[in-house]
């Protein structure tokens, strides 16, 4: 149903009711923009040559860091 003039949100709210499909729907896009915010992307295929390269120095980075002595 929608309404013929332009009125408050919370008078909007009653025109529609949200399915779980939509609610699970904008989380998941919520939690994309997050991501995405923070420099994260969900990678589109297998790491090429490079890529691994670079995982493996960040796995190598943190596990030197974990065996370092506490001071």
């Amino acid at each position: 149903m929608l309404s013929d003039q332009r009125g408050p949100a919370t008078q909007a709210q009653v025109l529609y009711e949200e399915t779980i499909e939509s609610i699970e729907l904008r989380e998941l896009r919520k939690s994309s923009r997050r991501m995405e915010r923070a420099g994260l992307t969900v990678p589109t295929g297998r790491p090429d040559k490079k890529d691994r390269r670079a995982l493996a120095q960040l796995r190598d980075l943190d596990h030197n860091w974990q065996q370092a002595p506490d001071e």
